[in-house]
């Protein structure tokens, strides 16, 4: 295993590596399927959201992790720490890459995509509390399969529950006391388990919420309703 340890038998969480890309793609479409028609135009858009998820897994490489059962990678969550976009774009052709496919068609015609780009960045959000966060340590993607394809993705209960823990644990030990997530209105379900496991929840625009853990530094005035 690489920087992972056993759970139970044959069960272990270990950092996500590009080889696990095709297991990724697939956890992706199958818990986010209105992300994924939305931004990407529906799930036969496999090369988009494969260079979406590389991309992030270069952001910060000891910061994703993939939980496996079986010799099968069936959750994993990404959680970057140190991380600049350009930087990641620029280097092992990421870029090279990202332009041919969309040249090829294989991302369609993304104007959307580039209005949310204009307006908010990165981040495909203009809300400033968001936007103040940018740059800290941040809960982007937790993903958990199906046990058995048909009902619905647990998330946050059971083995996303564990890999959270499992980052912050991990975090604590390199000094790293302070992480945010956004939650959405899709996920409101879970805010209860982000209250037990510490988080403080900020309502924000559009029904969503910030989920905070830790202090962020003193110069960061997120609103009042937190």
């Amino acid at each position: 295993m690489m920087g992972g340890e056993a759970l139970v038998g044959t069960e272990f969480i270990r950092q996500a590596t590009p080889q696990d890309i095709d297991a990724l793609v697939d956890i992706y479409i199958e818990c986010f399927p209105e992300r994924v028609s939305e931004v990407f135009g529906g799930p036969d858009r496999r090369v988009f959201i494969r260079d979406y998820l590389l991309v992030y897994l270069a952001l910060d490489p000891p910061s994703n992790w993939v939980y496996v059962r079986d010799s099968a990678v069936v959750a994993f969550i990404m959680v970057p720490c140190h991380y600049s976009l350009w930087k990641v774009m620029l280097s092992r052709a990421q870029l090279f890459r990202c332009v041919g496919h969309f040249l090829k068609g294989e991302y369609g015609i993304p104007l959307h995509l580039a209005k949310r780009f204009f307006s908010g960045g990165f981040a495909f959000t203009s809300d400033p509390a968001i936007k103040r966060l940018q740059g800290k340590p941040y809960i982007h993607l937790i993903a958990v399969k199906a046990t058995d394809g048909k009902e619905r993705s647990r998330g946050l209960l059971g083995i996303g529950r564990q890999l959270l823990r499992w980052v912050i644990s991990e975090h604590r030990k390199k000094g790293i006391h302070f992480c945010w997530a956004l939650v959405q209105p899709t996920g409101s379900r879970f805010i209860p388990i982000w209250k037990r496991m510490g988080f403080k929840m900020c309502p924000i625009s559009h029904g969503a919420c910030l989920a905070l853990l830790g202090d962020p530094d003193e110069d960061l005035h997120l609103s009042k309703s937190c």
